[in-house]
């Protein structure tokens, strides 16, 4: 008797992990094929202002909180039509002049000021390389950064002819069948 119970664990054993595989095998074999995403034509620049500038954005223009002159800067980009400025960080502005003032009065050493970084986003990559050029040399202006653009998507290639498990018996396991 004991024979005959191992005989059927043997047999057991042996056969749920070709069940298993051959439904993993039927899931792949109907699941959607990945397709790459197209990349945004859109690049931008990352431009940092003077820190004891104190520069915010309001509404489409710049001002300066610490009273400097933002009239070239603003020149500049109404010379650009097509570009948009936002803020860099999307936590909001009294949000992180809070969280710095905090910092400062626990005496935290140098708190960098994160309302002075802005991204502009500019359609054209000849118009983004002008862009940065007359932003960088405004001396309001600490660094300006082209962002690179994003990487395209990994393609996962087509490997199902490789797939010689899902052939018929002997090879395989005959995924048709199941």
């Amino acid at each position: 008797m004991a024979v005959i119970a191992h005989c059927r664990d043997m047999h057991a054993r042996r056969w749920v992990p070709a069940v298993a595989l051959a439904m993993l095998a039927a899931l792949f074999a109907f699941a959607p094929r990945a397709v790459a995403a197209p990349v945004s034509a859109r690049a931008s620049l990352v431009v940092s202002f003077r820190q004891d500038a104190e520069v915010r954005l309001r509404g489409r223009s710049f001002v300066s909180l610490a009273g400097d002159d933002v009239s070239g800067l603003n020149a500049r980009l109404a010379g650009h039509p097509r570009a948009r400025a936002t803020r860099l960080f999307e936590r909001s502005e009294a949000a992180l002049d809070a969280e710095r003032d905090r910092l400062i009065a626990g005496r935290r050493g140098i708190v960098p000021d994160l309302n002075r970084h802005y991204r502009i986003d500019v359609d054209d990559q000849g118009e983004r390389e002008a862009l940065r050029a007359e932003l960088q040399a405004l001396p309001i202006v600490s660094a300006v950064v082209a962002e690179p653009a994003p990487a395209p998507p990994p393609v996962t290639p087509d490997l199902s002819a490789a797939q010689g498990y899902a052939a018929a018996a002997p090879g395989g396991i005959d995924v048709a069948a199941a």
